[in-house]
Order: C-alpha cells, then sequence, then structure tokens
C-alpha cells in the first residue's frame, strides 16, 4: 500500500481553482471532503478529484420547455367531474413548480439562465 501525501488548505485550494475562503465553506457545507490532523485540513487528491467529477456530472439541468396547452372553454371544463378538474389542475402546477425549481437549481450552480 503507497503513502498518499495530503494535501493542505493553500493547496487544496490551487489544486481546484478556487480561493481558500471557498474550500473553508464548502468543507462546513459538508461539499468538499477533508480530513481534519488536529486543527488543520488535510485533503486527498483523489478525492477531490472524485468530487469534481460528480459535481460536473450533476452539472446543470436544461430547462424543460414551456408546455403550450390549448385554451379551454369555460362551459366544458365545468361539465367535467371535480375530480378530473382538480387533477389537471394539480399537473399543471407541478409542471410550473418543476420548471421553477430547475431555473433555481441551475442559477445556484452557475448554470444557463
Amino acid at each position: 500500500m503507497t503513502k498518499r501525501k495530503l494535501m493542505g488548505r493553500a493547496e487544496a485550494a490551487t489544486y481546484l481553482g478556487i480561493p481558500a475562503r471557498t474550500v473553508y465553506a464548502l468543507v462546513r457545507q459538508g461539499e468538499i471532503p477533508a480530513v481534519r490532523v488536529g486543527r488543520v485540513l488535510r485533503f486527498d487528491a483523489a478525492q477531490l478529484d472524485a468530487w469534481r467529477r460528480r459535481r460536473t456530472a450533476n452539472a446543470a439541468e436544461p430547462e424543460p420547455a414551456t408546455i403550450e396547452a390549448p385554451a379551454v372553454d369555460a362551459r366544458l371544463a365545468a361539465e367535467r367531474p371535480f375530480a378530473e378538474r382538480a387533477l389537471v389542475a394539480i399537473l399543471a402546477e407541478q409542471r410550473e413548480v418543476r420548471r421553477v425549481l430547475v431555473r433555481v437549481a441551475n442559477r445556484l450552480a452557475g448554470g444557463a439562465r
């Protein structure tokens, strides 16, 4: 078994191409794998590579296309049973909520707007 040298905070920041403060913030959030040796954080290059691959794999999801629904005749809708009208309303709301959540997630991830 070979021993791998663990990197310090500054080395890990340079390795990832991010500021050292961001490294600390990501460790506190549980995003980046780190080992605490006494009061000092140490980072394994292989674990950082795996973290980077996972993060890249979870990159911004494309925003779903807007669904164009045909106009609804109020008289025909009123004739439908309540359960059917409620189901249609719930499904429409879920599509809208998902669209908004994907947009928010993409902005948080720094993806396309």
